[in-house]
């Protein structure tokens, strides 16, 4: 009999800090704390709790182009290796699934929500997998939001990495798997 699992886990930031490599390729490395963390099936959260120890980091093209032509939003997508997410907690380890790349950098400076003017950042992979357990992980998210709409000038991708004190209004990592056990 087969099981549906969904493991969720949210990350509070720590720390960010970044590598350039070449001259188009950085490096964004961080360290945070679990502030939630849910498996109802108990499938696959082993030993994560909140306060766990989160380490990571993500890879991007910093001359990618924008594809989507509204001034006010930049959409940076990467298909290639070596570019996505890699992430640590506990006993667990998630990257992008390198025969499937789909990470994509996303920038809203000075767009509307339900939540008013904002700026924020958003990098999220689709196809991500666990490399111990095989487990396959739908989503990694990065978001920063910032609402007094400083933080960005314009939606061109940055080129050194994000200050969390320009997004004082929301940081956090989240890891969605949803799958079949």
């Amino acid at each position: 009999m087969k099981k549906l699992f969904l493991f969720i886990i949210f990350t509070s930031f720590l720390t960010l800090s970044a590598k350039i490599i070449y001259s188009d390729e950085i490096t964004v490395y961080f360290v945070g704390e679990v502030v939630l963390a849910e498996d109802p099936f108990c499938q696959c959260l082993g030993d994560v709790e909140v306060g766990s120890m989160v380490y990571g980091y993500y890879i991007y093209e910093s001359s990618a182009a924008d594809s989507d032509p509204d001034p006010h939003i930049g959409l940076y997508q990467h298909t290639i290796t070596p570019y996505g997410f890699y992430l640590s907690v506990e006993d667990l380890e998630f990257k992008d699934d390198p025969s499937d790349i789909d990470f994509t950098i996303t920038l809203h400076d000075s767009t509307i929500d339900e939540n008013g003017l904002h700026d924020s950042y958003l990098t999220i992979s689709n196809n991500v997998v666990e490399i111990n357990r095989d487990i396959p992980a739908y989503w990694m998210i990065f978001y920063l939001r910032d609402n007094s709409e400083s933080a960005l000038t314009s939606d061109s991708l940055l080129t050194e990495i994000p200050n969390l004190e320009d997004w004082p209004d929301s940081s956090w990592w989240h890891i969605i798997i949803l799958g079949d056990g």
